[in-house]
């Protein structure tokens, strides 16, 4: 099934179309009434649900366009309107619309009137183009076919009866010019009418050549009057003959029976049985015009026939009628009666279904109460038995907690006796370390005075100091953590060249810095020697081929 959503509130739109296209639906969307209209105006579907507050073009006023296009395929409109915006239903279905729904609403309420229309849609659309149709009002409610005959823009009469009632739908171009419900005329027949859930109808469009029963007359002649044209109403029945002529809704000449005139429309409307055929032409016979309008006379007709003496057929007709009421009121107490005892026997056999209730109520608590007795012995085995395995749970913690402390005692020993062992290693480099420097302090110290008097203001720092803790042997002008900081660039250029399988670090290494500045580390072994260059007073040259080989040199002298 396809639909249109025609909605400028796009979160709605967007929600609307998701929910319908996940019950199986065939959805399009339009944001403004416009975009909606041609959408419409170009593809085909099968219900489209209208908001009816939106810019610039609302919602009635797409319908007014809608009726005014004469579509060739007929569609079904639910109009979405806020609370209170639509007061007058009358108005809102002579546009064409078939249903509104207010908002806030559920959305399976919306899916149940969109399956309705749709639905009920089908079955108008088989009725388009033709001069006649009927049908059940249970199957097609009269809203959609007042719909139907308002976007067709048909004129004619839509007969409508249920049980005890019956009244008919004026339409003039597709507009509701007025409706009669048995004798009372006037709009405000509309609500009553539109309350009718079953019955039947039947919609006969206005054209030349009509043929109708005689028993239409008087719809025919108030019709006329609403139309405002010029017709010839040819009568007949059982041998008698009339005519009845009408220019711009009035009578302007009546004959039939051997009479003319007033009376002889009064002696017509009185036929029961005959045809009746409707002729629209200007070659109306010139006689005298009737003072009153049709109206008038059709109330006063009806009056003048309760007045009157009554033919013996009408007689007859109404003792049928008698007889048919005596029929149907024998028939509702037989119903009452029928009624009256089904409602007894229901009552005895509630009555023994409430005994047999009651007593599987009362074993029901019997068993409830062994089986609750049962639970309460349960549970106190289980309480027991919960009990019983706490204690168990409360000696293995303890037993566990002893192990641990037994475990905890055994790792503090062998820490402490592990920390006691890392000392005396410590106390043993240490003094190595220490008495390793005293003996080369002098000789490290003379190789830096020479490197001085060699590089001069070049020099801003230099440092020897041991790889294995940081400390330095020697130094000029050591800044703080300077040995730390050589050392651990060391380490992690010696590290990272060894993780990428490349070769290790050669005689030295230099690090550019910023600010003119130059790092130059001397791998030696057990030491290094870190210096700090200024770049633009040294000469790189006489760094790398004279002072380096020189440091090498004499550091290989000074730790022999």
């Amino acid at each position: 099934m396809r639909i249109l959503i025609v909605d400028d509130d796009a979160d709605l739109a967007e929600i609307l179309s998701t929910a319908f296209t996940t019950q199986g639906y065939d959805v399009d969307m339009a944001f403004s009434g416009k975009e909606g209209l041609d959408k419409l105006l170009e593809e085909d579907y099968d219900c489209v649900v209208l908001d009816v507050v939106m810019p610039e073009m609302d919602g009635l006023e797409v319908m007014r366009k809608i009726r005014a296009s004469r579509l060739d395929v007929w569609v079904p409109v639910i109009l979405i309107t806020g609370k209170n915006v639509i007061e007058d239903e009358r108005r809102v279905f002579s546009l064409g619309a078939v249903d509104y729904i207010k908002k806030p609403f559920e959305f399976d309420e919306l899916l149940k009137r969109v399956n309705l229309s749709a639905e009920r849609g089908k079955i108008l659309r088989r009725f388009q183009g033709k001069k006649k149709f009927s049908g059940k009002i249970d199957l097609l409610l009269i809203q959609h076919i007042i719909g139907f005959i308002s976007i067709g823009q048909l004129s004619g009469m839509l007969q409508v009866t249920n049980v005890d009632m019956e009244g008919v739908l004026f339409f003039i171009n597709g507009n509701l010019a007025n409706i009669r419900l048995e004798e009372q005329v006037g709009m405000k027949n509309f609500d009553e009418i539109m309350e009718w859930k079953d019955g039947i109808y039947s919609f006969v469009e206005w054209e030349t050549g009509l043929e109708m029963t005689i028993e239409t007359l008087k719809d025919m002649l108030f019709f006329t009057e609403l139309e405002e044209g010029s017709y010839i109403l040819r009568c007949e029945s059982g041998g008698k003959k009339g005519e009845i002529h009408i220019k711009g809704g009035n009578i302007v000449y009546v004959e039939g029976n051997g009479l003319r005139g007033e009376d002889a429309l009064k002696d017509i409307l009185t036929w029961r049985k005959g045809t009746l055929n409707i002729e629209k032409t200007d070659r109306l016979k010139k006689g005298v015009k009737l003072k009153k309008s049709i109206s008038e006379i059709l109330l006063e007709t009806s009056r003048f026939k309760i007045k009157e003496s009554k033919p013996e057929e009408l007689k007859k007709e109404e003792e049928e009628k008698k007889i048919e009421e005596k029929v149907k009121a024998e028939k509702k107490e037989e119903k009452k009666k029928e009624a009256k005892e089904k409602v007894e026997e229901e009552e005895g056999r509630r009555g023994k279904r409430e005994e047999g209730r009651e007593k599987k109520v009362e074993e029901k608590i019997k068993e409830e109460k062994k089986i609750e007795g049962k639970k309460e012995d349960i549970k106190e085995k289980v309480k027991i038995e919960v009990r019983v395995r706490k204690e168990e749970e409360e000696i293995k913690e303890e037993v566990k907690g002893k192990e641990k402390e037994g475990i905890k005692m055994e790792e503090k020993k062998r820490i402490e006796e592990e920390e006691e062992r890392r000392g005396k290693r410590e106390e043993g480099r240490e003094k190595k370390v220490e008495e390793k420097i005293k003996i080369d302090v002098e000789k490290l110290n003379s190789v830096i005075e020479d490197m001085k008097k060699d590089l001069g203001d070049a020099l801003i720092t230099a440092v020897i100091y041991s790889s294995a803790d940081g400390k330095s042997a020697a130094s000029y002008n050591e800044k703080s953590k300077t040995s730390a900081i050589f050392n651990q660039a060391t380490r992690y250029l010696f590290n990272a060249l060894k993780d990428s399988e490349f070769s290790s670090i050669g005689r030295y290494y230099i690090v550019d810095l910023v600010d003119e500045k130059m790092l130059i580390v001397i791998p030696l072994g057990e030491y290094q020697w870190g210096m700090l260059i200024d770049r633009e007073k040294a000469q790189l040259g006489l760094l790398l081929n004279v002072v380096v080989p020189k440091i090498v040199a004499a550091f290989k002298d000074a730790v022999a």
